[in-house]
């Protein structure tokens, strides 16, 4: 994956960042407790992006965990998902 295939969209009203990969498609969304949502393309299953509830209150002082994390789903080195 090359780093032109990621897109970013912070909804600041709503506290809410979307990590998406490659264009806009239909996806299945799998919420997790710890205010991490994972989409999934509905045809093939794989993982297209990833949302954080919370970033401002909860994830922004936490950017190098969520680093490892979503490098860990997307198969990447933590140096290539921190930004």
């Amino acid at each position: 994956m090359i780093a032109s295939e990621l897109n970013t969209d912070f909804d600041r009203e709503h506290d809410v960042l979307t990590i998406s990969i490659g264009p806009k498609r239909s996806a299945r969304d799998e919420e997790e407790r710890s205010g991490l949502v994972y989409r999934d393309d509905w045809t093939t299953g794989a993982l297209i992006g990833v949302t954080l509830v919370d970033f401002e209150k909860y994830w922004r002082q936490r950017i190098p965990r969520i680093s490892e994390i979503i490098a860990g789903q997307l198969g990447l080195s933590t140096t290539q998902s921190s930004y």
